[in-house]
């Protein structure tokens, strides 16, 4: 998932006030959104993550005050500023040019605890995103266990969902509400693509183990064509997940 800036000041974004409605319940399930405004559509949808910095409190409120229950992205694993840092490692993720970050620095953790006590007075919940980098590096296994406990006793009522994550199964499942299926059957790697047969399979195997630690699940699929879109939504469907489809840089509702 695209990493994008997460530590702006929302207070400095203008947007209108949108008039008061009545509240009632989306008919849409959910939906990763990193583009700006579109506050009528995103209220169509039970779930929504939003970059933080697109939106004033004042549209969060409105969101909120529409029934819908509105996530913070914030990114866990990778930094996205431009020079690295205290904490940053020697190598960036390829994709999306943001720094891996060692996950049990003292600095990292106390910006990532700053962040989400920010976000978390507006928001609902965080999408926390980049959790996969303890694959990459196995020792940041242990500290990563530990930022999420910490976040989870620091804001119990938070709605939580991750990213993937799933080597961090079963031992995450305490501290979080929900996983999050990214790419769970289309993918935007090589231009846009169905997942070839034993990605599918892999993707429902942790579809099944997610379930299994009795955590909510959505998934997040990539389409550029109606076929591909179909592909992703009869899937989703037939295994009883609800799924979001968008394009790579998560800008089209």
């Amino acid at each position: 998932m695209t990493v994008p800036e997460i530590w702006s000041d929302v207070s400095r974004v203008p947007h209108p006030v949108l008039p008061a409605a009545p509240r009632r319940q989306p008919h849409r399930s959910f939906a990763v959104y990193y583009g700006h405004a579109c506050l009528s559509k995103l209220r169509t949808f039970r779930t929504v993550v939003l970059q933080p910095e697109h939106y004033t409190p004042t549209d969060i409120l409105w969101l909120r005050d529409q029934g819908v229950t509105v996530l913070a992205y914030m990114s866990v694993g990778e930094d996205p500023s431009p020079e690295p840092s205290a904490w940053s490692r020697k190598t960036r993720n390829p994709d999306w040019g943001t720094w891996y970050v060692k996950i049990g620095h003292a600095g990292w953790t106390a910006r990532l605890h700053a962040a989400a006590e920010c976000h978390l007075q507006h928001f609902d919940g965080l999408l926390l995103d980049t959790l996969d980098g303890s694959v990459l590096f196995p020792s940041d296994r242990s500290p990563l266990l530990r930022t999420l406990r910490s976040l989870r006793k620091r804001h119990p009522t938070a709605y939580i969902l991750a990213n993937r994550g799933f080597d961090l199964l079963p031992d995450v499942a305490p501290y979080i509400d929900a996983v999050l299926l990214e790419s769970f059957t289309t993918s935007w790697e090589d231009g846009y693509r169905k997942l070839r047969p034993h990605e599918l399979a892999y993707t429902a195997e942790m579809l099944r183990r997610v379930r299994a630690q009795g955590l909510q699940v959505f998934a997040l699929d990539y389409a550029c064509t109606p076929q591909q879109r179909r592909v992703a939504l009869s899937r989703a469907r037939a295994l009883n997940v609800s799924t979001f489809v968008s394009v790579r840089n998560l800008t089209a509702l």
